[in-house]
């Protein structure tokens, strides 16, 4: 009896990550953009940065840990795509949901080109208020020049989906 009911236990918790995966790369409906409030957070030299200093931008923001491999795995395309639209008025953001020194330690091995901010556990109930209700990292918004979260993404998100999504926003 209590295999059946690990089973289907395991079986909702599947088909509920199945359609939240459906509806993990969206870019919103205007009845549902998710406002952005001010807020301020450390960067990885300490010092303290407002979301409002990239306000005139399209803001890439992806919510990040050291310890996620999918994470780090998506840096790169970041750093990528940071280059590429740097002119198109779009700045990338990273929020680590994590302490500043294993972020430090990290960005030894692989720095980056963009800022990145330190949220420690505080990034978790921040990505919350954006829209992440599954809690799920990596978790990935873009927040238009009106302070909006205009796009969402759960879980790892590729190249083809970011600059899709970027793209179709730089033509409104």
């Amino acid at each position: 009896m209590k295999k059946i009911l690990l089973i289907i236990v395991i079986g909702l918790v599947t088909l509920a990550t199945g359609f939240g995966v459906q509806k993990a790369v969206s870019v919103l409906n205007k009845s549902k953009y998710i406002p952005v409030a001010e807020f301020s957070l450390p960067d990885n030299t300490g010092k303290q940065r407002a979301i409002s200093e990239w306000k005139d931008k399209l803001r890439v923001i992806n919510f990040w840990a050291t310890w996620c491999p999918p994470c780090r795995e998506e840096l790169p395309l970041f750093v990528e795509l940071q280059k590429h639209y740097a002119d198109k008025n779009v700045q990338i953001l990273g929020i680590a949901i994590d302490d500043a020194e294993p972020v430090a330690e990290f960005l030894k091995k692989l720095p980056v080109n963009y800022p990145m901010l330190i949220a420690g556990q505080g990034g978790i109930e921040l990505a919350f208020n954006l829209g992440n209700f599954a809690s799920a990292i990596p978790y990935t918004i873009i927040v238009d020049k009106e302070n909006n979260v205009v796009f969402q993404h759960s879980g790892e998100i590729t190249k083809v989906q970011l600059q899709e999504a970027i793209d179709g926003l730089l033509v409104q």
